[in-house]
């Protein structure tokens, strides 16, 4: 071979691809010749039921073809030595053949109530707060962490309800993916607010989740330990603290106090008439009283926000949105166009998940759907959303089909997805 050659991947749409480190190198006889093999593995998770094909891998790559031709052929190898000594040769491709995957669905047989969809092997699900005692208003960090094989990029938060005599918020979430010896596995924590209403011995009940075992072929349970905290009276100053939990942001305590009112002066005396006319007089005396409803409004709006978790998810999608469509032109203008597509599918998942107060990862096609029937978006609009997905998850999962003439295509691409979030506040869901 004359170049390194150029492996370009196969395509793999509906499935989560996860390369699998590492690659192996090593040298084989084959027919008598001794040849140098590279092998990659990737893993692929498939993300619905149904048939799909794992596209066609291509190795391009520039060989010497001195020694090939007919030995009375003397001119024709003498001006091919000469042509592969400035680095000239001949183009060869290899190709895969297509492979028809039937990706079953799961088995409904055995299926647990509040079973999200959940596959892995051998998980692990444990629970742990920041502290045991603290007092009413104090805030308590409570963190759900899940272990095990399996894709976690793609895992749903579990179901938690609130418990009683305390108010939650939601915090974040982050994962960590580890790959050794071809499989891959990780973690994911999801972490909460607790914000203690009354005093006593709480217990913070076990948190269940149910997930499907590909290997065993049947449904496993996972359970977390009871925590129990002691919760002491709180001070009148720990009644006026706000909690502000915001998606993946760090968690503020916020202490409020009141402005002392002055006294009314001993002596009051009737302000002059002047020479401004009545018009302005009034308005001079409207701008206070407007100036104070327009503070309460905005007051209101804070504390819905500081307070309402989904309200507040809801309220900044579209801004979320739009960094990563930034970022993705940013990139874009760099050159790496296959960097795109995954910003402006994180940009669009990211939306409709601050939209519906859901983990974005969790969204599937299905929730799209009804979500879209749920809001009354028109077909025009939702196929414009579903279509920009497709062509993201095409580019994303199959990053060797993106060519020289893809830089048009992405630009296009990213001017679409943020059109789409303008019209859907404009229009439904502002």
């Amino acid at each position: 071979m004359l170049r390194t050659p150029e492996f370009s991947p196969p395509s793999a749409e509906g499935f989560w691809v996860e390369d699998l480190p590492p690659q192996k190198n090593y040298y084989q006889q084959i027919a008598g010749r001794r040849y140098l093999v590279n092998e990659l593995k990737r893993g692929l998770f498939a993300a619905t039921p149904g048939e799909f094909k794992i596209g066609v891998a291509r190795v391009d790559l520039v060989i010497n073809d001195v020694g090939r031709r007919s030995s009375s052929d003397v001119f024709g190898d003498l001006f091919n030595r000469r042509l592969n000594s400035f680095g000239f040769g001949k183009p060869v491709t290899l190709r895969t053949e297509e492979i028809d995957v039937t990706v079953l669905p799961l088995p409904s047989r055995g299926r647990p109530n509040g079973f999200s969809g959940l596959v892995g092997r051998g998980l692990t699900l444990s629970a742990r707060t920041d502290k045991n005692v603290t007092q009413v208003g104090e805030p308590v960090n409570l963190t759900i962490e899940i272990r095990g094989e399996g894709n976690f990029k793609t895992m749903s938060a579990p179901k938690l309800v609130e418990p009683a005599g305390f108010k939650m918020y939601e915090s974040g979430s982050t994962s960590d993916l580890f790959k050794k010896d071809y499989v891959v596995a990780g973690r994911k924590k999801y972490e909460y607010v607790l914000v203690p209403k009354l005093e006593g011995n709480k217990t913070i009940p076990p948190v269940e989740m149910a997930y499907f075992d590909p290997v065993a072929k049947a449904y496993q349970s996972i359970r977390s330990q009871p925590i129990h905290l002691e919760i002491m009276p709180g001070t009148e100053d720990e009644g006026r603290r706000v909690i502000f939990a915001g998606s993946g942001e760090d968690i503020e305590v916020l202490s409020q106090d009141i402005n002392y009112i002055h006294p009314v002066p001993a002596m009051v005396r009737a302000a002059g008439t002047g020479g401004f006319p009545s018009k302005v007089v009034v308005t001079l005396h409207a701008l206070p009283l407007l100036a104070l409803f327009a503070s309460i409004a905005i007051e209101r709006r804070r504390k819905r926000l500081r307070e309402n978790a989904s309200y507040a998810r809801a309220s900044r999608a579209a801004r979320e949105a739009e960094k990563k469509f930034n970022m993705a032109r940013r990139v874009h203008k760099r050159g790496n166009i296959s960097d795109v597509y995954p910003l402006v599918s994180d940009g669009i998942r990211g939306y409709f998940a601050d939209k519906m107060n859901v983990p974005a990862p969790g969204i599937t096609l299905a929730d799209l759907e009804r979500f879209f029937v749920a809001k009354g978006i028109g077909d025009d609009t939702s196929d414009t959303a579903k279509s920009v997905l497709k062509i993201c998850d095409g580019a994303r999962y199959a990053p060797g089909a993106t060519g020289d003439g893809e830089a048009g295509n992405a630009r296009h691409v990213i001017e679409r997805a943020s059109e789409l979030i303008k019209e859907l506040e404009k229009r439904y869901l502002s």
